[in-house]
């Protein structure tokens, strides 16, 4: 869960900082950057993990309709998928934006 998690938000990140891949690739310093700025975000990282795991086994204190075991996805599960969603966006949001204050010497694609 957790992988999944930094991989949909470093697209993100790169969606919304980058205007092709020449801006990420073209700089040896954007990736360092980019390293540094998820460095900083362990802590992030560390209670997306906590939260993924006390998600997945707080299920047995929710009623049954809540939890639906089955074929289809319980509330408890969309529940979850859009707060990840949502926290995951805004880091992006929050990264993007650091990256291209840091780097606005490279003009409107950073």
């Amino acid at each position: 869960m957790t992988v999944a998690y930094v991989v949909f938000m470093l697209c993100c990140t790169c969606g919304l900082a980058f205007r092709d891949s020449d801006d990420l690739f073209g700089n040896l310093k954007v990736s360092e950057y980019m390293g540094r700025l998820l460095v900083r975000q362990i802590l992030v990282l560390v209670l997306v993990s906590i939260t993924a795991y006390l998600w997945r086994y707080s299920k047995s204190i929710f009623p049954g309709w809540v939890t639906q075991e089955g074929r289809r996805m319980s509330l408890w599960d969309y529940f979850g998928i859009v707060v990840f969603y949502v926290v995951a966006v805004k880091e992006a949001k929050w990264m993007a934006t650091r990256i291209k204050h840091q780097f606005s010497e490279l003009g409107n694609s950073v």
